[in-house]
């Protein structure tokens, strides 16, 4: 397995505070996905021998994966990690391959026994 350091949420939020419009946003923020892709299969044959299949993706936000418009044509075999996501929504299949972290608790509201462990 391969983790793809990549900071997509981040990228676009600063590209969103850069620019003037969300559809401007979300192209660059797209851009920057696949010239990451480009970087990857540049780097040797990892990426593409099994179709990205074997590359952890992470997105850290409730966006999940959304914040890479064109991700179906390019990443959709890999593994997501991603909080709280909706598997309804299509975007997240966690019974399927990815995995979907738990987001905050307020553990004021959780059984004591729960914790005790």
């Amino acid at each position: 397995l391969f983790l793809v350091p990549n900071q997509g949420i981040l990228r676009y939020t600063l590209n969103r505070r850069r620019h003037i419009s969300a559809d401007e946003a979300w192209r660059s923020t797209n851009d920057d996905f696949l010239e990451l892709i480009e970087r990857l299969r540049n780097a040797g044959p990892w990426f593409d021998r099994r179709g990205g299949a074997d590359h952890i993706w992470i997105f850290p936000s409730g966006r999940g994966v959304s914040i890479f418009p064109d991700w179906r044509a390019h990443i959709s075999a890999g593994l997501f990690l991603s909080p709280e996501a909706d598997d309804r929504t299509g975007l997240m299949q966690p019974r399927g391959k990815d995995v979907v972290l738990p987001g905050y608790r307020d553990l004021s509201r959780v059984a004591p026994a729960l914790l005790e462990r």
